[in-house]
């Protein structure tokens, strides 16, 4: 499965236009998102949760607004847009964005050409759409919370990119860990042995970094994932050099692209 999707991301990296990725909360949908807006890796990378975005703020937030627009607005806001220029902008939880912006980002995806609330310019942006979302969009769409013609508009750079839940590829969760592990080079208590029932490889993380303050050795550590390796019955070829205390580390053909996704 980390095959497929490594090949996927690689191919979307290389190419232009704007990207939808769907998955459940927690599959790695931000770490995708920014591997896919590497080619733009010296631009800005721009994230937004548009579960936060307010009815009636919601566009301002996304495409600035004049002085003067609205009660409160003192000054003239840039908006994330701009803030992107010529790199990313990461509209994460985008099954969330209210309805009033849809409309507004619709045009923005179909030509790049926007205009901040209070404004009559015209004004243009290169920046790179990466949406992503846990709503099934198509059910947002039949029950009219969601865009029918903002989601063909979605799918129609690229077809959407979809990211399982580790508990769909048990084999890879240790080549997450031992990634992790060598890129924290800290040593972590051995919550570890939970690994093996992780869904999702932000899960994975989180055994590794929000263990309990008293370190234990990094040996110790290894050793409990050594043992997890044996009692799941297999040790990918991304841990063995890790795992195994010496000797030169060997990557799996997906490390590549976790290591990308940090």
């Amino acid at each position: 499965a980390a095959d497929a999707v490594r090949r996927r991301l690689e191919s979307l990296a290389a190419s232009e236009g704007h990207v939808l990725i769907l998955g459940e909360t927690g599959v790695g949908k931000e770490r995708a998102a920014r591997f896919v807006g590497s080619s733009r890796e010296k631009e800005p990378f721009v994230a937004v949760n548009c579960a936060e975005l307010s009815r009636e703020l919601g566009r301002s937030e996304l495409f600035g607004h004049a002085k003067g627009a609205f009660s409160g607005a003192s000054t003239t806001g840039e908006g994330l847009v701009a803030k992107a220029g010529n790199g990313v902008l990461f509209l994460d939880e985008v099954g969330e964005l209210p309805l009033e912006t849809q409309a507004e980002l619709l045009r923005f995806l179909e030509d790049g050409s926007y205009r901040s609330i209070g404004s009559t310019e015209l004004k243009t942006s290169n920046a790179r759409v990466v949406a992503a979302t846990n709503v099934v969009l198509d059910e947002a769409v039949e029950q009219r919370t969601f865009r029918r013609d903002l989601l063909a508009r979605l799918r129609s750079s690229n077809a959407p990119l979809e990211l399982p839940p580790l508990r769909e590829r048990p084999e890879d969760i240790l080549d997450w860990v031992a990634l992790f592990l060598e890129e924290t080079l800290a040593p972590r208590p051995s919550r570890l042995l939970a690994a093996g029932a992780a869904d999702d490889v932000s899960e994975v993380a989180e055994l590794l970094t929000q263990a309990e303050s008293e370190s234990a050795p990094t040996a110790m550590t290894l050793a409990v994932v050594r043992r997890r390796a044996a009692f799941m019955g297999f040790l990918p070829n991304g841990c063995r050099g890790l795992l195994d205390g010496g000797g030169e580390q060997r990557r799996s053909p997906h490390a590549t692209w976790q290591r990308g996704m940090l």
